[in-house]
């Protein structure tokens, strides 16, 4: 019989190490993801609080790990494959190895798990909310949080401004179409698979993936 350990406890204290240690892992981006953090952290309690909801439930078990570890190296195989028609980025915030590894990492996997208890486990499955209007929400906060990086990355010249709504609209349409993907493979291997494939995805779009393995730059 598998041994069940709670995440919980792990989550939050990761929360708030990330949470004090966003200027040292994060660069100019570290108010961005202070807020992200701590707005998942918020949304989540207020849920819970509201509609008696028990979104850190989740168990690890053999079983739950198997299917984390399917998501993750099935995403990671197809990032690889085609990764040369796109360009991995830290957007400037994780500069070091050391960062890569560890704050980085535990980002990107943190992250990962708060979006797939609120957007492909709470909201469709606990408050029965439907996938085409909980995963478009999904797609919405990520525009939210793009449009502080886009405003940053055009005051300091990097973006042209008329570039805005464009990028901007990509990345809602994009993020959308991930959670849908990720939605049907909640129902296909479980939250866990999907979890380990939105930390795959995460992995690689911080570039932190190519780091870990030694590919690229």
């Amino acid at each position: 019989m598998s041994r069940a350990v709670p995440l919980i406890v792990i989550i939050i204290l990761i929360h708030i190490f990330l949470i004090f240690n966003a200027d040292l892992a994060f660069g100019v981006l570290a108010e961005t993801a202070r807020n992200i953090l701590l707005t998942y952290l918020l949304v989540v309690a207020a849920i819970t609080a509201i509609f008696d909801v028990k979104p850190f439930s989740v168990q690890v078990g053999a079983i739950g790990l198997q299917y984390f570890m399917i998501g993750f190296v099935m995403t990671s195989v197809a990032l690889i494959l085609v990764s040369p028609l796109f360009t991995a980025t830290t957007a400037g915030s994780i500069s070091t190895l050391v960062t890569a590894v560890s704050l980085g990492f535990m980002y990107a996997f943190v992250v990962a798990y708060d979006e797939e208890i609120i957007f492909r486990d709470l909201l469709p499955k606990k408050l029965h909310i439907p996938d085409i209007v909980a995963q478009p929400l999904f797609g919405l906060f990520h525009a939210a949080a793009l449009s502080a990086v886009l405003s940053q990355r055009i005051a300091a010249g990097a973006v042209q401004e008329a570039m805005f709504w464009p990028l901007l609209l990509l990345g809602f349409v994009t993020l959308t179409a991930l959670g849908f993907i990720w939605a049907a493979m909640r129902d296909r291997i479980t939250i866990y698979g999907s979890t380990g494939s939105h930390f795959a995805y995460n992995l690689f779009s911080y570039g932190i993936l190519f780091t870990l393995i030694g590919v690229g730059g």
